[in-house]
């Protein structure tokens, strides 16, 4: 069913690819509604506890991101297809960061949609880029 989206763009459209970005979508899912039950007293406001919980969010996604691509680039057996093919180079672990960032857009795509009267243009926005 994939063959043809697969030639060009490796295995990033697979189903097991798909799986891990939904999956990774209920961890971000999971890890702020954590968060916002977590937040601190002096966050009385239900807005203000929200802003904390995607705060949290966005900047644990920004450590994962940091440390898969230190292994990405660090390890011999990750880079080795990427070293062969600059551009269509792929590796498990890039499957993984690919999985982990399409999986928190589409939860930042849900949070958006949340706050629709707030921010119609950051909707847009994401529409348009994914």
């Amino acid at each position: 069913m994939f063959d043809h989206l697969e030639a060009h763009l490796g295995a990033a459209v697979t189903p097991i690819q798909l799986q891990r970005t939904l999956g990774f979508f209920f961890v971000w899912l999971g890890l702020s509604i954590v968060s916002e039950k977590l937040a601190p007293k002096r966050f009385e406001d239900q807005d203000d506890r929200l802003r904390f919980a995607d705060r949290v969010t966005a900047g644990t996604h920004s450590v994962a991101i940091i440390g898969l691509c230190v292994w990405i680039l660090t390890d011999p057996a990750q880079t080795a297809n990427i070293d062969a093919d600059h551009l269509y180079g792929y590796s498990d672990g890039v499957a993984l960061l690919f999985a982990l960032t399409c999986g928190y857009f589409l939860w930042d795509i849900y949070t958006c949609l949340n706050k629709v009267s707030e921010s119609c243009a950051l909707v847009e926005i994401h529409y348009s880029f994914f």
